[in-house]
């Protein structure tokens, strides 16, 4: 991945596959606090995936940065930078603190700093995509399918499932498996319709 100059990866990688430093999670777990410091850690797969040291100003208006990265195989590279915060006030009373996007040419207000090149960056100087945008709708829908099949079948299989998940009601488990048999529907019109389109033999 390129630097401050370059542009977005033709790839369009999606934000879930990336690093981040996630103020919302700071946040809910108390690591906001001035003077604060300690480190935020990834997985993948379960398994570790690097991490990162934050140190929190006394004033509570910065939070530095300090981390090693590697690219293209090239030697580890010690990078320490600051990360301007800032305060706005909530509807009902109380602050909410947000990150300035590092980037000299962007400084966006954002709730989440990506890994992208050597730095950590808002959504969209990196350029990635949320979930939601990646794939067409027939992925989207045979996604949303996915998600709900995994979620009420024990021996769900990716598109298939016999046993309901234990301890499940029954009640919610026919209201889900309802919502799973519309977005197959849906998916199966979707596909007939562009095969039709297409003039497509199927």
């Amino acid at each position: 991945m390129g630097g401050w100059g370059s542009g977005p990866q033709s790839s369009k990688p999606d934000t879930s596959q990336a690093k981040r430093v996630d103020i919302r999670y700071m946040r809910k777990h108390g690591l906001l606090l001035p003077g604060s410091m300690g480190s935020l850690r990834w997985t993948r797969g379960g398994e570790p995936n690097g991490y990162i040291w934050y140190t929190m100003g006394l004033d509570a208006t910065s939070l530095t940065l300090d981390y090693k990265v590697r690219q293209h195989g090239e030697d580890w590279q010690s990078m320490s930078y600051t990360v301007s915060l800032e305060s706005i006030p909530c509807r009902y009373g109380g602050k909410r603190q947000y990150f300035r996007c590092p980037n000299f040419y962007c400084s966006r207000r954002c709730e989440v700093l990506y890994s992208y090149g050597v730095y950590f960056v808002c959504q969209q100087c990196c350029g990635y995509l949320y979930p939601s945008q990646k794939g067409d709708r027939l992925n989207k829908l045979l996604e949303a399918k996915r998600k709900i099949g995994a979620r009420i079948f024990e021996d769900w299989n990716g598109s298939d499932g016999w046993r309901k998940t234990k301890g499940m009601h029954w009640r919610t488990f026919e209201r889900e498996y309802r919502r799973l048999q519309i977005r197959e529907e849906a998916w199966s019109k979707t596909f007939c319709e562009r095969a039709k389109a297409l003039r497509v033999e199927y």
